[in-house]
């Protein structure tokens, strides 16, 4: 029988627990917006209390995995601690940048599915019917959609583990649609279901990475970016399916 490469499994294991920490954080912030606890900023008492619901959440989905899964042991310490120190893990990580986190967006909807989803989990409060640009029907589900009241803007985020962001030069020439595409599902599900016209802010890769180095937010190249009062028409003029 054909045996598998060391790369093959790392691949294996990389989609594996990619998938793992997707799972995870969607039912973390499921359950942290019914218990009204907003990470950004928050006190000492309700960042413990995230903390636990996140740590159990991750616990109980790992026990759940099946016995044949290659998701390694130290896949498995990178999730919930180094040598049980969570405080070494990627979801302690995760807690700490969105407690620190100052830029006013609020973690709204999580895989927020749009287009005909019936065979996608994930939030389907926005949207179950066909989903159309121009004249192309498209369906996709987006980690998570973050509002900013206080601007009228939103913000999709793309939970990743490699880290990489699209080039400016395939966002500008279309080459990397995925991004483009759902901040501008988002706007749309938003303003035609819940009657409100958010102005898009951009669009950020989330590094899922273990590594100091490569964790964290990577904002793209649409968006505001350095120009911060330009995303509003440019963006949608830019994006829209219509021009």
């Amino acid at each position: 029988f054909p045996t598998r490469r060391s790369s093959d499994l790392e691949e294996l294991e990389t989609f594996e627990l990619g998938s793992l920490l997707h799972a995870i954080l969607f039912e973390f912030y499921t359950a942290l917006k019914r218990e009204n606890i907003i990470l950004q900023g928050t006190d000492d008492k309700s960042f413990i209390k995230a903390e636990k619901l996140l740590f159990k959440t991750a616990r109980d989905k790992i026990d759940k995995l099946k016995l044949n899964s290659s998701l390694t042991f130290y896949e498995k310490e990178k999730i919930l601690g180094i040598n049980d120190d969570k405080r070494n893990s990627i979801l302690y990580k995760f807690l700490v940048a969105e407690r620190n986190s100052t830029d006013g967006f609020i973690p709204e909807f999580f895989e927020l599915a749009f287009g005909k989803v019936d065979k996608l989990t994930g939030d389907k409060s926005l949207s179950n019917e066909e989903f159309e640009i121009g004249d192309v029907k498209v369906r996709g589900k987006i980690d998570r959609v973050d509002i900013n009241e206080k601007d009228g803007t939103i913000k999709v985020v793309d939970y990743k583990l490699s880290g990489n962001r699209p080039r400016q030069s395939d966002l500008q020439s279309g080459l990397s649609l995925q991004l483009p595409l759902y901040l501008y599902a988002a706007k749309e599900l938003i303003k035609s279901q819940l009657n409100k016209d958010y102005e898009p802010f951009g669009a950020e890769i989330y590094s899922l990475k273990f590594t100091q180095r490569d964790f964290g937010r990577k904002l793209t190249g649409i968006g505001r970016r350095s120009e911060e009062r330009r995303v509003g028409k440019e963006c949608r003029s830019r994006w829209s399916p219509y021009h």
